[in-house]
C-alpha cells in the first residue's frame, strides 16, 4: 500500500522503514504459511522483491516462478484492495509467475491439501520449463 500512496509522508516513511529493514513487514498470516511450508523450505525465498517492478511476494520459487501470496481477510475486501491485487496479478502473470494466493483456511482446515497443490503446481512448473526449448 505504501508504493501505490506515491508520495504520501506516511507511505514515505514505511517504505524508509522497510529499506532500513527496520522491522519485519511478516504478518502472523505469513508466519502460518512458513510453518506449512516447512518442507519446502529451501525452494521458497520470503518477501521478495526486484522480480516484477513494484511487487513484493510473500514467498517466491525462482525455479518454478511460482509466488505465494496470503490473503488476509480484512486487507482484501475492499474494492480497491481487490483492483489492485487483479492488476498486480496481471502483471505478474505477463512475467511468466504463477501465482497462488493462500487463505487462512487453506492453511489451518486444508493444510495438507494445500501443501499437497502447492507441490504439484511447482513440480508441473519445473517440468514445463524443462521441456521448452532455449
Amino acid at each position: 500500500r505504501a508504493e501505490r500512496l506515491g508520495r504520501h509522508p506516511g507511505a514515505r516513511r514505511v517504505r524508509r522503514l522497510y529499506a532500513a529493514g527496520t522491522f519485519d513487514p511478516e504478518s502472523e498470516g505469513e508466519r502460518e504459511l512458513r510453518a506449512l511450508l516447512a518442507d519446502l523450505a529451501e525452494h521458497f525465498a520470503w518477501g521478495v522483491t526486484g522480480v516484477v517492478p513494484g511487487v513484493r511476494f510473500d514467498a517466491y520459487d525462482d525455479l518454478a516462478r511460482l509466488a505465494l501470496e496470503y490473503d488476509g481477510e480484512r486487507d482484501h475486501t475492499a474494492q480497491r484492495d481487490v483492483f489492485a491485487d487483479r492488476s498486480r496479478e496481471l502483471a505478474i502473470r505477463a512475467a511468466g509467475i504463477e501465482v497462488i494466493r493462500i487463505t487462512r483456511e487453506m492453511i489451518r482446515d486444508e493444510g495438507a491439501l494445500t501443501l499437497a497443490r502447492i507441490r504439484a503446481i511447482r513440480q508441473q512448473r519445473i517440468q514445463d520449463r524443462e521441456r521448452r526449448p532455449g
